[in-house]
């Protein structure tokens, strides 16, 4: 059997693999990362002197 079968059913959190009747109930929620950085062309555009 392949190596990730030992993880069926269960559900991976920072202290192992734990069966999903043992957590009780659980907040979902999701990692977002927003990077507002203008890309290099537009920093050099906009400090570039006006006419």
């Amino acid at each position: 059997m392949g190596a990730g079968n030992d993880l069926a059913g269960k559900v991976r959190t920072v202290r192992g693999p734990v069966d999903p009747a043992e957590l009780g109930p659980t907040l979902m929620h999701e990692q977002v990362v927003c990077d507002f950085t203008l890309p290099a062309a537009a920093r050099w555009s906009m400090s570039a002197p006006g006419p």
